[in-house]
């Protein structure tokens, strides 16, 4: 008998990445989208009456990290995508779903291509000793730097023991961009230049799939899809497993 399909709520449904998100959700037979949330809607009340396994969040910082405790309360597992959130929520709503076992995913990005760029970039980190990051965002991104920014200073810095803000980050907020961003390392006489462009908002709804088939299996929360993408195991870099065992099974 077929599994019945993963019930999912997705707060910022109408948005420049919410609306790509919600399509692919209804073209996907194994995901069923129940509800959405919009600004002035109460998220809790949503979430009690559809009865979601997974709940999305492409919205704003202000209400982003309301929304991830909200829905860890809840026992729904979270797959959020909104940056600039509070470090120090973001912190305490990873304590709440270790001590829970409810965990998601809060991630920066979950465009394959950028996913691909984090990891290129922490592997090539303990070998080419300089790095910067340049980042470009049309001006109504909010935060600055990006998200992915801050998650790529963060990984090359742990791959060298290193302080993250030593690895400097320069921001452009500029009309014609959707996303971009460049790491540039450099040793003696050399320089490797990584260069990522997302083109639309599209090309972040794969990642956000392989986020809610995933997110039921996880104990906690992770913040970087990029296991999730390159391993059926899982884990994070320098972490443990966090997945519990999928009612998908392994992601593909």
């Amino acid at each position: 008998m077929a599994e019945a399909p993963l019930r999912v709520v997705v707060a910022g449904a109408g948005g420049r990445t919410g609306r790509p998100v919600c399509e692919a959700i209804r073209r996907a037979g194994d995901l069923s989208l129940v509800g959405t949330v919009g600004r002035g809607d109460d998220l809790a009340a949503v979430l009690r009456r559809t009865s979601p396994h997974v709940f999305v969040d492409f919205t704003l910082p202000e209400c982003g990290a309301e929304h991830l405790h909200c829905a860890l309360d809840l026992a729904v597992h979270p797959v959020v995508g909104t940056t600039g959130l509070d470090p120090e929520r973001v912190q305490a709503a990873c304590r709440k779903a270790e001590e829970s076992g409810v965990g998601g995913v809060v991630a920066p990005n979950f465009s394959v291509g950028a996913l691909l760029l984090l990891e290129l970039a922490r592997r090539a980190a303990p070998h080419l000793l300089e790095a910067t990051i340049i980042e470009a965002h049309p001006p109504s991104k909010v935060d600055a730097p990006s998200g992915t920014a801050l998650r790529t200073q963060e990984l090359i810095a742990a791959e060298r023991g290193a302080d993250p803000r030593e690895i400097p980050i320069h921001s452009i907020r500029s009309s014609g961009f959707v996303a971009s961003q460049e790491v540039i390392l450099g040793g003696a006489g050399e320089r490797l230049t990584l260069r990522h462009d997302a083109l639309d908002r599209g090309c972040y709804a794969p990642g956000v799939l392989l986020a809610i088939r995933s997110a039921p299996g996880l104990r906690r929360l992770i913040r970087d899809l990029t296991p999730l993408l390159l391993a059926g195991d899982a884990t994070e870099p320098g972490g443990s497993d966090p997945v519990a065992g999928s009612r998908r099974g392994a992601p593909a």
